[in-house]
């Protein structure tokens, strides 16, 4: 279908084209899907990879390295983003080395 007959058509039949596309779409993405996630299970196979290896997390939970000292709830492992709390006691001129645990 070319951009004259699109132009064509009404709101309304343009909207339910829209849908019948999306639709298609979305069948064609879980295809996709299926056939990839196939390949990969052939692979493991091959491989003798258990498939729930992949899943496992592999990142360790991190220490706290920084606590509150007057609220025992409020903590920080060292990475990321400070939070507020450090952030405020930092600027009003405590050191993080008061915080360490």
């Amino acid at each position: 279908m070319d951009s004259k007959e699109l132009k064509r058509l009404s709101l309304e039949e343009l909207i339910a084209l829209e849908e019948r596309v999306l639709s298609i779409i979305e069948q064609k993405r879980e295809q996709q899907r299926a056939e990839a996630l196939d390949k990969i299970k052939e692979i493991a196979e091959v491989a003798g990879i258990d498939l729930s290896e992949l899943a496992k997390v592999r990142n360790p939970k991190l220490k706290v390295r920084y606590r509150h000292p007057d609220d025992n709830s409020k903590t920080w492992v060292g990475r990321g983003r400070k939070p507020f709390w450090l952030a405020d006691e930092l600027a009003a001129g405590r050191s993080l080395v008061e915080f360490e645990i």
